[in-house]
């Protein structure tokens, strides 16, 4: 499938509407698939919304943009605020959606009255979403309706493949996938329609109202427990007022209550998914992607996943105590191309979808930087980490890695035994990144009311 030119994709919306495109403007943000804002002329001249993803699906992939806009077409008329579906391209994952008022951004809301309203609307729109029995919809794409715990196994086999397939072997991600399966929760029934990424930043509001709920491509059948987490992942990015709050408020409202422990599987089975995600652009290096932004957000996620993984299983994860290694000889360059970034090219730039990717490029400059002074330091104490654990198999980080991979699947390696481990080489990813990340590296999940916090406490502090 060849990738659409902007006069190609200005075709489409033309064909699609029988308006004449007037303006075509890509927008900041989107993950691995594109959103542009479109004004047409003509009868009926307006604004719509196009995504459209340049990166061709792979035969094992379900989640193409065709089948999220069968999601948006299935929940016209409900409960559930959507845009509508303009128009399908007949080759290219490319869909035309109707302009839906309001923004997407929750952090930035001053008002802390506003952001309780619209978590409060949240839960609503997530009790409407569960309430509606699927079988009642038109989504033939999403698989024949069964129970929630085979549409679990089919998730997890899902995203096992789309690992195993796309990704380089990770013990991490290989040892949330073992207790995953070994530890799904004894829920049954009839399942839900999940959005899949669910919460703050995916929901659109205007004058303290949820105007759209957007972004469905992995949207399926399972567990509505499984979006409540989705929540909890997303207020690490975006953190909501109250998100105990929100799990007693949904468990009033639709009837089913929620336990802490079905929302840690799930916090674990998010996570495992944001990681694999990341894990397939490392190995695949798309080009033209916001790298700076995603190196910031995978170090977050993989932070949470341990984290997620700790708590799941009742494991304190002490962070390592070790003192910084100096300043690269070269630092004072990386800081010298920061300024220039910050107080001469950034102020220049007006466009939003270029100040977004200066801001990513600086981003960048602080990956480079931090990996000047961390690399040597924190490869050779995983790699001890790692030889503890393993023995003497290799002095090389890279096949200890394999190995401890190797044993995690074979089963010769607990999952408990290695995530210590593991959880020590992620904060050490963490500590390297911390410029990168700014306040995203001291961001953690939001405590449900009988959790506890899988770190010291002291780690947490500023």
């Amino acid at each position: 499938m060849s990738v659409l030119s902007a006069e190609e994709l200005r075709g489409f919306v033309e064909s699609a509407t029988g308006r004449e495109v007037l303006e075509l403007r890509r927008l900041p943000g989107g993950g691995r698939r594109q959103g542009w804002d479109v004004r047409v002329g003509g009868e009926g001249a307006g604004r719509c919304f196009l995504r459209y993803d340049p990166t061709p699906l792979k035969p094992w992939d379900p989640y193409s943009l065709r089948r999220e806009a069968d999601v948006y077409r299935a929940l016209a008329g409900s409960k559930v605020p959507v845009a509508t579906v303009l128009g399908v391209h007949p080759v290219a994952q490319a869909v035309l959606l109707s302009h839906q008022p309001g923004v997407p951004q929750f952090a930035a809301i001053a008002d802390a009255a506003v952001r309780a309203a619209l978590q409060d609307q949240l839960v609503d729109v997530l009790v409407d979403l569960h309430a509606i029995d699927p079988r009642s919809l038109d989504l033939g794409s999403l698989g024949e309706v069964e129970g929630i715990r085979e549409h679990l196994e089919r998730e997890l086999a899902t995203w096992e493949g789309l690992y195993d397939r796309d990704a380089d072997p990770d013990p991490l991600l290989t040892a949330a996938f073992r207790w995953l399966r070994a530890e799904a929760p004894d829920e049954d029934g009839l399942p839900s329609l999940v959005q899949g990424d669910t919460g703050p930043g995916n929901f659109l509001h205007e004058h303290g109202r949820i105007t759209a709920i957007v972004d469905w491509e992995f949207a399926h059948l399972g567990d509505p427990a499984e979006d409540v987490a989705w929540v909890s992942t997303r207020s690490a990015q975006e953190p909501l007022p109250d998100f105990a709050g929100l799990v007693r408020a949904y468990g009033e409202r639709s009837g089913r209550p929620i336990t802490a422990a079905r929302i840690r599987y799930y916090r674990v089975f998010v996570e495992l998914r944001i990681a694999v995600l990341g894990a397939r652009r490392s190995a695949e290096r798309p080009a033209g992607g916001e790298v700076g932004n995603g190196l910031a957000f995978g170090h977050l996620h993989r932070k949470l996943l341990v984290e997620a993984l700790g708590a799941a299983m009742g494991l304190p994860l002490v962070a390592p105590d070790e003192p910084v290694p100096p300043p690269d000889e070269d630092d004072w360059l990386y800081r010298e191309a920061l300024d220039q970034l910050r107080d001469v090219i950034l102020p220049a730039v007006d466009d939003p979808f270029a100040r977004l990717r200066t801001k990513g490029v600086a981003r960048l400059v602080k990956h480079f930087r931090a990996t000047a002074q961390w690399r040597d330091t924190n490869r050779a104490r995983t790699a001890a980490d790692y030889a503890t654990l393993l023995g003497p198999a290799s002095t090389d980080l890279g096949a200890l890695r394999l190995e401890l991979d190797r044993r995690l699947r074979s089963g010769e390696v607990a999952v408990g035994e290695a995530l210590p481990v593991l959880a020590r080489e992620v904060r050490r990813e963490v500590a390297r990144a911390s410029d990168v990340m700014g306040v995203l590296a001291r961001r953690s999940f939001d405590p449900i009311d009988d959790s506890t916090d899988p770190f010291d406490p002291s780690d947490n502090e500023e």
